[in-house]
């Protein structure tokens, strides 16, 4: 990544370019691939879609044992707690940026408050950021969402990284609902793929399957 120049993950490298992989156009358009459906819900029905997806993040992660919480998530570096946590940084770091600030990958890989140790610790953390969406897009005078915004991936409008934040914490949603299934937990009001619909979703649940 040193050689390459690039300062955060993920990233996608082709001999000696790369762009960062957080808008999936702007990685399909490096790779010469098609991209996924992105732009098909208006910015009123992505801000729903996004509070859906919290909304389930709360329920799921209510549900997760908390001993489970510091082991790491399909033996990776990364534990369960935080995971979980950082489907709220993303929603979080969205605002800030909204609201004039800048997205930076410091913040959206922040790791829990001191206070949060439990599930429901999380989840409580997660109805505040629901609330600051909420918020925000009631003062939010671009209900087209045109205006741009600072990411640590470039510039974009807002439009974009709204989305970009609905599959991503979409995805990592889907994740903790298949740790609920590895647990033997069913996942309390399960997300099925049309509660995704419109949104340009990975196909893999996790990279690596």
């Amino acid at each position: 990544m040193k050689r390459l120049g690039a300062d955060s993950v993920p990233v996608v490298a082709r001999g000696g370019s790369f762009t960062y992989a957080q808008v999936l156009a702007e990685v399909a358009d490096f790779l010469g691939i098609e991209a996924p459906e992105g732009g098909m819900l208006p910015a009123p029905a992505l801000v729903e879609k996004l509070d859906m997806i919290l909304a389930a993040a709360q329920r799921f992660i209510r549900q997760l044992p908390n001993e489970t919480l510091d082991k790491p998530v399909r033996e990776r570096k990364r534990s369960l707690g935080h995971l979980a946590n950082h489907i709220f940084r993303i929603p979080e770091c969205f605002v800030a940026a909204a609201e004039g600030g800048e997205l930076t990958y410091e913040a959206l890989t922040a790791a829990p408050e001191p206070w949060i140790k439990t599930g429901d610790d999380i989840a409580r953390f997660g109805e505040s950021i629901r609330a600051q969406v909420k918020t925000w897009w009631m003062h939010h005078p671009d209900v087209e969402c045109q205006d741009r915004m600072r990411t640590y991936f470039g510039e974009h409008t807002t439009y974009e990284v709204l989305e970009r934040t609905c599959w991503h914490a979409g995805q990592h949603v889907r994740q903790i609902m298949m740790v609920l299934d590895d647990l033997e937990i069913e996942p309390e009001g399960r997300l099925v793929d049309e509660d995704f619909a419109g949104l340009p979703m990975p196909k893999k649940v996790w990279d690596d399957e």
